[in-house]
């Protein structure tokens, strides 16, 4: 199976959907009502462009990397302040620089908190800065429970983001003895 997409990319988003719901046609696949509805918050493209860049830069994990990273995630909320995942994005950098040693997990926690809380106050759903509140209150607090209610609050979403499934199994299930389930 094969086609041919010529659009104009000022909707990418519009054109991902068109796109995933020819595939399942083809392949004879009925999509839920929930997975065919639109996005509850979609970035403008240069914005989601530029947090792209930083996920792929974050993957490269170097300090210069990093950094640019960085830079790519200050520029998606510049060009979309309500772009509530870039901030997530943003909060996550943070914590892999602290985890990464390169800033001391003083300096660098409550920045994970605070952008945490900024993506929950553009979008209150958001699981990935339910998690990353769950990391700081566990890693960071020292609040057990408090980072369970928390990574309870973003296993609810239907489905879980991979990044938040591999943060619950890593920075809480792991480190609190549930090894196999973390696994």
């Amino acid at each position: 199976w094969s086609e041919r997409y010529d659009r104009d990319l000022t909707d990418v988003f519009a054109i991902q959907d068109e796109i995933a719901t020819s595939i399942a046609g083809s392949l004879q696949v009925k999509l839920s009502a929930e997975s065919t509805t639109r996005r509850h918050y979609e970035p403008n493209a240069a914005a989601y462009e530029a947090y792209l860049k930083a996920r792929y830069l974050w993957g490269r994990l170097r300090p210069e990397s990093l950094a640019q990273a960085k830079e790519y995630l200050e520029q998606a909320i510049a060009l979309d302040p309500k772009f509530a995942l870039a901030h997530c994005g943003l909060a996550d950098h943070f914590l892999n620089i602290s985890s990464a040693g390169l800033v001391s997990a003083h300096k660098a926690m409550p920045l994970v908190r605070e952008e945490a809380r900024k993506a929950l106050d553009i979008d209150a759903f958001l699981p990935e800065a339910k998690a990353m509140l769950g990391i700081v209150a566990g890693v960071y607090d020292y609040d057990w429970k408090e980072a369970e209610r928390r990574f309870r609050l973003a296993m609810a979403h239907d489905p879980v983001p991979p990044r938040v499934r591999q943060w619950y199994g890593g920075w809480y299930l792991h480190l609190v003895g549930r090894t196999e389930e973390a696994v």
